[in-house]
């Protein structure tokens, strides 16, 4: 699996699909999960950046094996080394169980609930992950 950046306006196409959108954000900029035949596991779409956080919204084909060390190093390296952010946010639908617990495992601290706050209108768990507590990207990285 690899990271690509490549063809935005398709891989913000398939994000805004996989989340049940008619399109992505204006300001999104979009980083897809690749497999070596090229087939498109995932697309993390990032907007609302601010001098210290920035908001990742995680779209994937239903399947996990996308989520490898080395992407989610990726993933973690563009927020906190190349956008230069401090925190890394998300808000994930209060129904969305399997998304939830994914992203617990993967090193996301839940840090509240928003009414009506996820994408689709309903209820969101609101989590966030600093570059102190991300568990993919050293310290001194």
């Amino acid at each position: 699996m690899r990271v690509t950046m490549e063809n935005q306006s398709a891989l913000l196409r398939q994000a805004a699909i996989w989340h049940g959108q008619d399109a992505m954000r204006a300001d999104s900029t979009a980083l897809g999960v690749v497999d070596d035949a090229g087939e498109l596991h995932a697309v993390v779409t990032i907007d609302n950046l601010t001098a210290n956080s920035v908001d990742y919204h995680i779209a994937s084909n239903g399947r996990r094996k996308w989520a490898t060390r080395g992407v989610l190093r990726t993933l973690s390296a563009y927020g906190f080394d190349f956008l230069l952010v401090n925190k890394l946010k998300t808000t994930i639908p209060h129904w969305n169980i399997r998304a939830i617990t994914m992203a617990l495992h993967i090193g996301w601290k839940i840090e509240g609930v928003t009414k009506c706050g996820a994408h689709d209108g309903t209820d969101g768990v609101y989590f966030g992950m600093t570059r102190d507590e991300c568990p993919w990207i050293g310290k001194d990285d």
